[in-house]
């Protein structure tokens, strides 16, 4: 049986070892998995890409991270969240669900799952 975000709290480790290939770790819910990655790009060779994306007020919101490989799940990501509005509107909610389940990964059974059961949450990974 599936479980929402089974790879919460594991996207770094999964990206060293090459068992994923895209992630975003968000500011204030990711802290220490950011921590962990700054400390890695000193102490490692880091072999991640990775993108901050900064708000208006000039902080950083989130880390966009990805492989070689991943590269073009981050242009997905990008343009997704990008026109997410338009797109759920046009497409409806679950659609853009199983469409970001992918570009992060998931099985089709844990996105089916996330989908039918959906968190209390409003971030634009999750449609909200």
């Amino acid at each position: 049986m599936s479980k929402i975000a089974p790879h919460e709290g594991n996207e770094l480790d999964m990206l060293l070892a090459g068992t994923k290939v895209f992630a975003v770790l968000k500011v204030g819910k990711h802290d220490k998995l950011i921590e962990r990655m700054r400390v890695s790009f000193y102490s490692i060779y880091f072999p991640i890409n990775y993108r901050p994306v900064v708000c208006p007020t000039g902080n950083v919101v989130e880390y966009v991270l990805y492989t070689e490989a991943g590269l073009s799940n981050k242009v997905l990501y990008t343009a997704l969240v990008n026109i997410s509005e338009w797109y759920i509107e046009t497409f409806g909610k679950e659609d853009y669900q199983r469409k970001m389940g992918k570009i992060f990964g998931y099985s089709d059974e844990d996105i089916e799952e996330f989908v039918k059961n959906p968190p209390d949450c409003n971030c634009m990974k999750c449609g909200g």
